[in-house]
């Protein structure tokens, strides 16, 4: 997305953005920055849902109060409008428990909204650290310890960012294995350390060899198994049936 700031040529030229979290600015009108917007249409997703809420208990609130009104008066009423008087207290607990977290969400996002400040950088610094993926897998592993996120997804975007250095540094094998955001954490950290100091790493020859072997079988494996797709496809054919 750098390039709407403008090319890597110009790496004087100085912009504004918001932190780590990964949004821009509008220079003109800061409050319109993509990340506040972001942040916005979250919030409003999670504060309607609980409106939502609101809005049942009060339409149920409302339906009680007609009925404590009609007992008042001595009118007479069916089982299930006597039922739903006796849970009355229940039905005004619940709407003032709704209620209090709509309130509180709604301080929450205006809090959150307030927190965010623009920073000015130069576009050189913006590009530097755009073609640092080890620091941006690490800016992307301190994001998933904010908002936790399954390790499947953790490794699968981890893997996507790092692949080639994964790959020279013979750590992909390590990386699919981890268990926890630490262990992908320490394998950013050891192929830092590996890239500030090249005579640190001695290639494996024998661990190149699993790993070649190991796509070898997986390869054969997913072939098999097309091979096999293949022969229900044609088999189905055969026997004038639909395919799924």
């Amino acid at each position: 997305f750098l390039g709407r700031y403008g090319s890597r040529d110009q790496r004087d030229k100085k912009v504004k953005v918001v932190d780590a979290n990964v949004g821009d600015v509008d220079e003109k009108n800061p409050s319109n920055s993509s990340n506040n917007d972001n942040k916005t249409r979250k919030q409003k997703i999670a504060e309607r849902k609980v409106q939502e809420k609101v809005t049942k208990w009060e339409k149920k609130m409302k339906d009680v109060q007609a009925l404590e009104e009609r007992a008042k008066k001595g009118g007479k009423m069916s089982k299930k409008q006597e039922i739903k008087l006796k849970d009355a207290p229940a039905c005004r607990r619940r709407l003032k428990s709704w209620k209090e977290k709509l309130e509180k969400q709604r301080r929450n996002g205006a809090a959150d909204a307030n927190a965010i400040k623009p920073v000015t950088m130069t576009l050189g610094e913006l590009y530097d650290a755009a073609d640092d993926r080890i620091g941006l897998a690490k800016e992307y592993l301190a994001l998933v310890r904010k908002y936790p996120a399954i390790m499947r997804t953790v490794i699968f975007h981890t893997r996507r960012i790092c692949k080639s250095e994964l790959t020279q540094y013979q750590l992909m094998e390590e990386c699919l294995a981890c268990k926890t955001v630490d262990e992908v954490d320490a394998i950013l950290t050891k192929i830092k350390g590996y890239q500030q100091d090249p005579p640190s790493f001695q290639y494996d020859k024998e661990k190149a060899k699993r790993e070649k072997d190991a796509l070898a079988r997986k390869k054969f494996e997913e072939g098999k198994r097309k091979r096999f797709e293949e022969r229900m496809m044609r088999k189905a054919k055969r026997e004038g049936k639909e395919l799924d």
